[in-house]
């Protein structure tokens, strides 16, 4: 009987799965190349592993609004007014695609031995992809404008469709190596919204 993979490795693959089925996600976008996306990626994999990082020490939130509040002065008025609309961008997708994000948490939360993990402290939240599209916008400042704001638009109704098929792999792969769900507690978050504190069906 093979041993059962440790939780080290399971986040490692699951990291792995999670950028590459983002990645083939986001190849059908016409207006990303194949460097916009990588950044995209990399953005997506640092928020995960911070994420990851930050809930086994239990302190992300915190940690997290002392170091917005400490960069809100360093930026441009532009590259203020792109992290809004990022931001907001990362709550209406977590909005809609709550309940494909509900299960993978559950699992997250056991496999982290964190009942308590506040239900924002997720590696895979929409707010990552944020995150990486912001790194993205600074870096090919060909984008701008109205024109940004065009590629948002269609990025924000392209990841409203193909997320919760990209959640349901990830709970998929959870569940298929042994990772239980947490129970279902009072795992309400702060940050961009509120996924469910009941178990669904």
């Amino acid at each position: 009987m093979s041993k059962p993979a440790s939780p080290v490795a399971i986040l490692r693959d699951c990291r792995s799965l999670y950028l590459k089925r983002l990645t083939e996600t986001l190849l059908v976008m016409p207006d990303l190349s194949q460097a916009d996306i990588k950044v995209v990626a990399r953005g997506a994999g640092e928020f995960f592993d911070n994420i990851i990082e930050q809930a086994q020490r239990g302190g992300f939130i915190d940690e997290a609004k002392g170091l917005t509040s400490s960069l809100l002065t360093l930026v441009t008025d532009d590259e203020l007014a792109l992290s809004i609309r990022l931001d907001t961008l990362g709550s209406r997708l977590y909005e809609a695609v709550s309940d494909d994000l509900w299960k993978p948490y559950r699992r997250f939360a056991a496999l982290l031995g964190r009942p308590d993990l506040p239900a924002d402290e997720n590696p895979i939240s929409p707010e990552g992809i944020a995150q990486g599209l912001e790194q993205m916008f600074k870096q090919n400042t060909a984008f701008a404008g109205e024109e940004r704001e065009e590629i948002i638009d269609r990025l924000e109704a392209h990841l409203r469709e193909q997320l919760p098929t990209i959640y349901r792999d990830i709970e998929n792969f959870l569940g298929n190596v042994g990772v239980e769900a947490a129970q279902a507690c009072i795992v309400t978050g702060t940050g961009s919204g509120t996924l469910r504190g009941t178990d669904q069906p």
